[in-house]
């Protein structure tokens, strides 16, 4: 299976050169371009096709070293990355607020030790709007790179004496077992489907096949044609929802039928155009650079990002701008750090894993929360302390209930249950202050973040969750049921699906799930009082972290329009409401409580923010002027 040398391929440069301007333009025009995110699945096969490529012709010279192959990925890897993250550093530490800081921090050993995609399964999915406030999102990609580069190396060195058909049907096998779980996790998990290497390397395989398998020069035409249609539609149709998925075949096999058309191929040969291949040659750093460019721009654009809507698209101009500097410090990186250390080896493989344990250390001592960013010794100070702040029980006791936790004065038999997601127990502040005057029912909170109280999202524990609210409910101490959540965040949203089927308001898979619901609401209502708690306000632009022009230099205190933030809530608002009304269940919104009849404030009369992020209070805002649950804790129903 090994190869002779083979001349250097400027089409794969060219290819490269798609992927990377599919990527850049996603991210800075995102209705341009709405499937370019599949330009690192193109990246995928690339990768994989040039390492089994290089390994293969080691092994057939009996040549290969794993020292030897590690030092060449340390000298490809390491100089471009260090001087960004050494770079995001200095912004970051300039910008960012104590805890963006310490989230880059922990980024940025994620991004040193090639596991920035496991620490990201945690913190949600790749088109959720907090990734793009997250300066090293986009180094995911190279953790799960880097993981392939332990795995197949292995693999290829162990399978070398065998026979040529039982080394494919091993990397066959491989790659087979890993697309089927890319689809069982999309259904299941799909952040983890997104990030986890398990889903990715049947991509890799597929490049790496490509290198072990030349296809028939007969076919290079038609493989061409059809890898450049391939490519063409995943760019062009790909959809955030249920990716990757069976969706990712389309950039993966384009790409891989572009590489096994050759360089003759017609449609390769405009791949090796000058313009394709110059973008190519520097798609390393341009991917490193633009993404963080493009997060501090959007963190320091004061009012560019203060609208209602939740779009993270940047202004057209600016946009352009952060393309333009991304270029120019791509080039600069090209020049004066590639060349030197990975051509002209002016640096050993030593300096520069001593200069990633220096950066580490840095990295580890930021996280740990000894060296804080420069807001903390500026007027964002007590804005961020107040924002950090989290609630911690004093009056309410830690209960185990059918396998769920739940917070309670009372253990299982209180006479209200409050349950829902986050956005319930940003109450608790608020339900603690008024049992701590003596002022309460017995009570119980029983909620999970990101799980939706209405139905059995497709994410670990929600099922059961779910169903501990429809099971706690029916004890009998039970008298009243209080539901709330951030509900518009669980439809039209790739994050979250039933059954496979992402949530939209009028899709019949959807209205099934909510008439469901409105049964049980039904049932429920004839023994008991229940109360749904509505939406509070959500927007970007509500989280005071955003309404710092130049950050730390002036804080903008103006309210929002009321009108604008119900408008953004309106189709799901409106649906609860009916529901409630068929139901014969109360409703109590939040929006009386937040603002008044035209604007909804920012900050208190204290000066202190009301809002903790996009989408949930603060605990102080909640203990001091929380009320509408007051009647339900202190009367019983009538």
């Amino acid at each position: 299976m090994s190869e002779p040398e083979l001349p250097h391929r400027k089409d794969i440069d060219g290819l490269r050169g798609v992927a990377i301007g599919a990527v850049v333009l996603f991210h800075l025009f995102p209705s341009a371009l709405p499937g370019g995110f599949v330009g690192v699945d193109i990246f995928f096969v690339i990768s994989g096709f040039l390492i089994t490529r290089q390994i293969l012709q080691a092994l057939g010279k009996e040549q290969f070293t794993f020292a030897d192959f590690y030092a060449r990925r340390a000298r490809r890897l390491l100089p471009a990355l260090l001087v960004v993250l050494l770079a995001a550093s200095v912004a970051g530490f300039d910008v960012l607020l104590r805890g963006e800081w310490e989230q880059l921090a922990r980024h940025m050993l994620g991004g040193l030790t090639w596991t920035t995609n496991f620490i990201l399964v945690g913190e949600g999915g790749y088109f959720d709007r907090p990734a793009h406030f997250k300066p090293l999102h986009h180094l995911w990609s190279l953790g799960v790179e880097e993981q392939f580069y332990l795995v197949w190396p292995a693999l290829l060195w162990w399978t070398r004496k065998w026979s040529t058909r039982s080394r494919l049907a091993a990397l066959v096998a491989l790659g087979v077992g890993s697309f089927a779980c890319n689809l069982s996790l999309t259904l299941e998990r799909p952040s983890a489907a997104f990030y986890l290497p398990v889903g990715r390397l049947w991509q890799f395989a597929l490049g790496g096949l490509a290198a072990a398998v030349p296809a028939p020069r007969r076919f290079s035409a038609a493989l061409g044609l059809a890898g450049a249609v391939l490519v063409g539609g995943g760019v062009a149709f790909a959809s955030a929802v249920g990716y990757p998925g069976m969706m990712a075949v389309l950039p993966t096999a384009g790409a891989l039928a572009l590489i096994a058309a050759g360089p003759t191929a017609g449609v390769n040969r405009a791949l090796a155009g000058r313009p394709l291949v110059a973008l190519g040659l520097v798609s390393y750093p341009l991917y490193l650079w633009h993404w963080p460019v493009e997060v501090f721009a959007r963190l320091t654009s004061g009012p560019v990002y203060w609208g209602i809507d939740d779009s993270p698209a940047l202004s057209g101009s600016l946009s352009l701008a952060v393309l333009a500097v991304s270029l120019f410090l791509s080039a600069l990186t090209v020049r004066f750090v590639e060349r030197p250390v990975r051509f002209e080896r002016r640096v050993s493989v030593r300096v520069l894993v001593a200069a990633s344990v220096v950066l580490g250390c840095g990295a580890g001592a930021a996280w740990a929360g000894w060296v804080g960013p420069r807001s903390d010794a500026g007027p964002l100070e007590r804005l961020e302390a107040a924002r950090a702040r989290t609630w911690k029980p004093r009056q309410l006791d830690e209960h185990q209930w059918n396998g769920l936790r739940f917070w309670s004065n009372a253990g299982a038999d209180a006479a209200v249950l409050f349950a829902g997601d986050s956005n319930m127990a940003q109450y608790a502040p608020g339900l603690e202050a008024r049992l701590a005057r003596g002022e309460a029912r017995s009570f119980a909170l029983l909620t999970s973040g990101g799980c939706a109280p209405f139905v059995a999202i497709d994410v670990p524990g929600c099922p059961a969750f779910f169903e501990g609210v429809r099971t706690f409910s029916a004890r009998p101490t039970v008298d009243t049921v209080v539901l709330a959540a951030n509900w518009a965040l669980y439809f039209d949203n790739p994050r979250f699906s039933v059954g496979g089927h992402q949530l939209s308001v009028g899709e019949p898979r959807t209205e099934a799930a909510l008439r469901a619901f409105e049964g049980w609401l039904r049932e429920v209502r004839k023994t008991r009082r229940v109360v749904l708690v509505l939406n509070i306000p959500t927007s970007p632009a509500l989280d005071p972290a955003r309404r710092s022009w130049l950050r730390g230099v002036t804080i903008d205190p103006a309210p929002l329009p009321r009108a604008g933030l119900e408008a953004a809530l309106g189709p799901v608002a409106g649906r609860l409401r009916e529901i409630a009304r068929a139901a014969g269940v109360e409703v109590i919104d939040p929006f009386e409580l937040l603002c008044d009849a035209q604007q909804c404030p920012l900050f208190t009369s204290e000066g202190l923010p009301i809002y903790r992020d996009a989408s949930h209070v603060t605990t102080a805002w909640a203990e001091r002027h929380f009320s509408a649950f007051d009647a339900l804790i202190t009367e019983a129903p009538r």
